[in-house]
């Protein structure tokens, strides 16, 4: 559904742990890079869940790649859009005990990527520090 409507991002909360993700079907066999929307889930408050096991979660049950996930850890999203790109930053906002395990202090970027359109409708996801793969030749 996503996807056909042409979203980008599906940001989410209220889920008690952090994470970003993408269906599998959207994998490009390029670290870092896939084609379809990005699912986002942050935590505005102090109220945690542990995190699920690396290789049985809502995640990998439902089809989907989990690429970061953090527990016990509150963070906020930055969203900058611009004509032909959408970046997004999660940056950390607490650290409420011993099991917040990031590595990130409180206003550290613990998550980012862009999703980058060319004019032909190709989409584009890119973690920080992947290159964006060049523009589809237009094949006219």
């Amino acid at each position: 559904m996503f996807r056909c409507s042409g979203i980008d991002l599906v940001p989410r909360g209220h889920d008690h742990v952090c994470a970003r993700g993408f269906a599998d079907e959207d994998a490009t066999g390029t670290p870092g890079v896939t084609t379809g929307p990005v699912c986002t889930v942050a935590v505005p408050g102090p109220k945690y869940h542990d995190l699920a096991s690396e290789d049985d979660d809502v995640w990998t049950r439902n089809g989907a790649t989990r690429v970061v996930r953090a527990g016990h850890t509150s963070t906020f999203q930055g969203i900058r859009v611009t004509r032909d790109r959408l970046r997004h930053e999660a940056v950390v906002a607490a650290g409420w005990d011993d099991r917040s395990a990031t590595g990130k202090e409180v206003g550290e970027v613990l998550d980012s990527f862009t999703v980058t359109e060319y004019d032909d409708g190709t989409k584009y996801v890119t973690e920080e520090g992947t290159p964006v793969p060049p523009a589809p030749a237009s094949g006219r």
